[in-house]
């Protein structure tokens, strides 16, 4: 099965500055342009791999990473796995699922990488079974 799926690093666009304090405005400009880039060569479902440790975000940051994310198209047409280690990311994770289910978002956060793919190409064969994968 040829399965395309976008990986990404949270450190790719989520980084804490000196003192652990994450300058949001920043992350939100890059995980714009990681987007950017995803739609240049659009792939069905992404992979965020969050365990290594990105900095704590507060539930004020994860509303406007949510925010972005939902004006950019991702999580509606397809699905968007979080890979995490149970602690510390459980929480963060949890409000972050619930929020962007708010919005109508398929986002779904995984503890296991091997369950993070099936989920995601469970979609992909479901498309294709049904014939409404996009060219």
């Amino acid at each position: 099965m040829n399965q395309e799926i976008y990986r990404v690093c949270i450190g790719e666009f989520l980084k804490a500055q000196g003192q652990g304090a994450v300058n949001i405005d920043e992350c939100l400009g890059n995980l714009k342009n990681l987007v950017d880039e995803w739609k240049q060569n659009p792939k069905q479902n992404v992979l965020v791999d969050m365990r290594k440790r990105p900095p704590s975000l507060g539930p004020g940051d994860i509303h406007k990473l949510v925010d972005v994310v939902a004006r950019t198209g991702l999580g509606y047409f397809n699905r968007v796995a979080l890979l995490y280690l149970r602690r510390p990311h459980f929480d963060e994770v949890k409000f972050l699922e619930s929020i962007a289910k708010t919005h109508g978002m398929d986002i779904r956060g995984f503890e296991s990488y091997e369950e993070a793919l099936q989920w995601l190409t469970e979609s992909e064969m479901l498309l294709r079974a049904s014939g409404d994968r996009p060219n």
